[in-house]
């Protein structure tokens, strides 16, 4: 830094900008598929860096919701990852476990997963009701216990395991059950994230 200032600044400078322009390309659109698709590339490819960064936005926006309504009401919920994974539970279960037609066992999946998440969420308002205890507290330690949860029936055949799977991993959500993509594939984004959206605006609408 001292003995060449000018080749420190410029090396920094290129370090940062390489960082930066590697999560936009990542996260945004990168502008070398862009030259590619006119030369015989993906179109589609153009478009899966926001789709995919829409996709993990997606379960965020809903936990975000989840806590801006209980702040809102004086609570501070610190379970959303819990609940969140309640609803998971539920959630993949109907949605290889049973065999409905195509448009219900969608909707019978996101009823699922709501009703998964306001569990967990029930067991701690039903603590603080009865006995008073604190709820970040309580969130706090029965995220862990939503944890140490999953991994149980993720590793247990005769629950969420795949057959013939030894790592943690569910078997595959049936077609009827999956809510469509969005433009479809290659974006990974899908129809969640508009139910996103719109939970958003109904949570804006209610706190507004």
């Amino acid at each position: 830094l001292f003995s060449n200032p000018g080749n420190a600044f410029a090396t920094a400078w290129d370090a940062i900008f390489a960082a930066y322009r590697a999560m936009f390309d990542g996260a945004i659109f990168s502008p070398a598929t862009i030259g590619a698709a006119f030369h015989g590339g993906s179109v589609g490819a153009i478009f899966y860096p926001i789709s995919q960064t829409l996709s993990d936005a997606t379960p965020l926006i809903l936990t975000g919701l989840s806590v801006a309504i209980a702040f809102r009401a004086g609570l501070f919920n610190i379970g959303a990852a819990g609940q969140w994974i309640g609803g998971a539970i539920v959630a993949t279960y109907l949605g290889f476990g049973v065999s409905m037609p195509p448009v219900i066992h969608v909707i019978v999946c996101l009823l699922g997963g709501i009703a998964g998440g306001a569990v967990v969420g029930w067991v701690v308002g039903e603590l603080k009701a009865r006995t008073g205890a604190h709820e970040v507290i309580v969130t706090i330690m029965l995220n862990y216990v939503m944890y140490q949860l999953l991994s149980y029936v993720l590793g247990t055949p005769k629950a969420l395991q795949a057959p013939g799977q030894s790592n943690l991993i569910s078997p595959n959500i049936a077609a009827n059950a999956q809510l469509p993509h969005v433009g479809g594939p290659p974006p990974e984004v899908d129809a969640g994230f508009l139910v996103a959206l719109a939970a958003a605006a109904a949570v804006w609408w209610l706190l507004s």
